[in-house]
């Protein structure tokens, strides 16, 4: 559940509402995903993203979006926003040791 970042999962096995192992097997397909996706060639990244639409590169998903899309998108994304998503990545990183 660490490796997965998953804090709302952390904390409800914490307060006892799932259970640890129940848990575990929830993210187990995620970090299959995300380990799968580290390993990956450029090719098959870019494979992926023909067929899902899902990258982490952001000048490709800038380029491919249509402007209306990235207008809300830049409307939405205040300063304030970008301060809490640096802070929380961060807290995470430290989590992970």
């Amino acid at each position: 559940m660490v490796r997965a970042n998953d804090l709302r999962l952390i904390d409800a096995v914490l307060r006892g509402e799932i259970l640890i192992t129940t848990a575990a097997e929830s993210v187990e397909p995620l970090l299959m995903l995300l380990e799968g996706y580290k390993k990956a060639s450029a090719k098959i990244k870019d494979d992926f993203f023909v067929a899902t639409g899902c990258t982490n590169d952001l000048a490709k998903l800038l380029i491919t979006s249509p402007t209306a899309e990235r207008t809300r998108a830049a409307e939405r994304l205040d300063a304030e926003t970008v301060r809490r998503r640096k802070a929380a990545k961060i807290i995470a990183a430290m989590l992970r040791g």
